[in-house]
């Protein structure tokens, strides 16, 4: 393998790695959001069956 290939292998893998990264980061930030939507909907939960135990 000349010394050119090698360049444009490494390029193409520090593209890849930079893809990868930003897929990676997207993948987070959805997850947050779950896990923060998820919270939020336990908490509402607790509170209705709070205010169901209370009435009795």
């Amino acid at each position: 393998m000349n010394s050119m290939s090698a360049a444009h292998d490494d390029e193409g893998y520090t593209e890849q790695m930079k893809s990868a990264g930003k897929n990676m980061a997207a993948l987070n930030a959805v997850y947050e959001l779950q896990l923060q939507e998820a919270s939020t909907r336990m908490k509402d939960t607790k509170k209705f069956y709070d205010g169901i135990a209370s009435s009795f």
